[in-house]
């Protein structure tokens, strides 16, 4: 698996779980502020449960930046991003960036 510079950055805040780069909440809230400082864009942020050895997807705690469905006209990607992540404390995540 290849780390994007930014993901280089917070590696030993993450898990990796089958190739899924997660951080918990407080984690991937500093990861997003470092992308807006980096001016990297977001292309969306999923949300999971640890359960084990095994992640569970949260569909209603994600969100697709590239989706024609996404239209935020008064926030920015990283705004909607950390508002996301205030959600919910006991969840981890993956933030797909725009990266090199």
């Amino acid at each position: 698996m290849k780390l994007t510079r930014i993901e280089k950055l917070f590696e030993n805040k993450a898990i990796i779980r089958h190739g899924t780069f997660l951080l918990k909440r407080n984690d991937a809230i500093e990861f997003v502020n470092e992308c807006e400082k980096c001016k990297v864009k977001i292309l969306g942020v999923d949300g999971f449960f640890l359960n084990g050895d095994y992640i569970q997807p949260s569909i209603e705690n994600s969100i697709d930046f590239t989706s024609n469905s996404y239209v935020e006209k008064n926030a920015s990607n990283y705004d909607a991003a950390r508002q996301l992540l205030k959600r919910i404390e006991e969840m981890y995540y993956e933030i797909a960036i725009e990266d090199d």
